[in-house]
This record gives C-alpha cells, structure tokens and sequence, in this order.
C-alpha cells in the first residue's frame, strides 16, 4: 500500500546537507505516514486535501509537536551550548558557544518545512518544493558572500536561518497555510510563551550548574516538558487522534 508521491519514504531534501535527520526523526516519520491514510472514502483533490478534517487535525498535529520538540532545542541552543558543546564533544569547543545562539532557530525552522514540504508532495506539487529548496540554497549562498566577510562564522548561521525562513514562508504560502491553521494566532501565543518559559528556566539551569553539563541539560529538558505542557501545546486529545488515525487505514 504506497502513499502519495512516495512520501513515505522520501523526505523534501534539504539545501544544506541535512536531510531527514531533523530532532524527532522518528516522530515524523510516523505522523507523515498516518496524515495520508486518515478518513475514509476515496482520494479528495490534491488541492482540498486542507478541507478535510481529520487531514487538517494530523497536520496540526505535526505542526504542535514539531514546536513541542523544537522550542527546547532552540532554547537549548540559545541558554546551554556549552553544555551541551561538553557533553557531545569536548570542552575544548567552548569558544564555539556563542555561534549556537545565532543557528537556535534552525531547528524549528527545518521541521516546518519538512512537514510543509510532506504537505506540497502529496499535493503532487514536487516540481515546486524542489524548486523551492534549490532557490533558498541559492539564496543561502548569496547570503554567505555578502555576510561572512563583515560577521565570520555568524554570517553563516544567520544566512542559514534567513534563507530557511523564506523558504517556509514560501511554502506556507504555497500551501495555503491560513485554510491549514485556522486558529495559527493561539498557537503562535502559545509557542511565544512557550519558548519564552523554557529559555527562562535554561538560563537559571546555566547559572545553578555551571560545572555539571549532563544535569544541566537532563534538568532543562525536564523543566522544558512541563513548560510545554503547561502552555497547552501538547493536549491529552492527541494520543487518541493518533490511535484513531491508525486504525483506520483507508488511503485519502
């Protein structure tokens, strides 16, 4: 029983050598596979794949726990590099520390645009997202010329995230975005909070255990997981959508 386009085992490639490797890997690729068997009856048009229901929710449903994911990890990145720079490499690196701050936003940027890119593909609309990536790694190039000269190794990261913001914003756009997330504004509150709350705790876990790396991160991550919980981006209704979903595989 294949899925749309191959999706389940192609993930949109990325411009800058990452692949499919995005933080929650395995998450995504179960939800992607589930989002194109959920409902039942025959195979709506590509184009209104967002009108139907249970579609739209497992969309939601990645987008959620995409940030769920991915807001820890930037704050991460923004409050605990050297922790994490000792714990999986060596303190020699702690120089590198700084630079983390300006890749933090690479990692939500990326799973939003895996996640879109899934989206254009069982849309039938390849020819576009490749296009799209080629662009924005151009577009990455072109930034690393005019930047790196005046910010070093900075320039890099920010040519990152400024040519990966523009390429979901294109594909969000692509993919009509505001018939996707109906209600985008609660969720970019509740992930504003969200982020804001766990880079508040990851400053004080930086501060309290300066010399003690691993329960450093192992109590941001913690402290992360009932902020994300508090907020209301993870909800108890997901695991039964979830179940829901697999147990009815009839192809969309």
């Amino acid at each position: 029983r294949s899925l749309p386009g191959g999706v389940d085992k192609n993930p949109p490639p990325a411009p800058w050598g990452g692949g499919g490797g995005a933080p929650g890997g395995g998450l995504f690729g179960f939800l992607p596979q589930t989002f194109f068997w959920v409902g039942g009856g025959g195979a709506p048009p590509p184009d209104d794949l967002a009108g139907r229901d249970r579609i739209r929710g497992m969309f939601q449903l990645m987008v959620r726990y995409g940030l769920v994911i991915t807001l820890p990890v930037m704050a991460g990145l923004g409050y605990l590099g050297v922790a994490i720079l000792t714990v999986l490499s060596h303190p020699r690196f702690h120089d590198v520390a700084p630079l983390l701050r300006w890749t933090a936003p690479i990692p939500v940027l990326f799973v939003l645009y895996y996640i879109i890119g899934r989206v254009l593909m069982a849309m039938g609309r390849n020819l576009f997202l490749g296009g799209s990536t080629l662009a924005a790694g151009l577009l990455n190039i072109l930034l690393n010329i005019l930047l790196v000269p005046y910010l070093e190794e900075r320039g890099t990261a920010l040519a990152t995230v400024i040519s990966l913001l523009v390429l979901v914003a294109a594909l969000g756009g692509a993919i009509g975005i505001r018939r996707w997330l109906p209600r985008a504004g609660p969720l970019l509150v509740r992930a504003t909070v969200g982020y804001a709350g766990c880079a508040a705790g990851l400053a004080r876990v930086a501060e309290w255990l300066p010399e003690n790396p691993l329960w450093a991160l192992l109590a941001g991550a913690v402290w992360c997981l009932g902020v994300m919980l508090a907020v209301g981006i993870v909800r108890r209704s997901d695991i039964a959508e979830i179940r829901a979903c697999m147990a009815d595989r009839e192809p969309v």
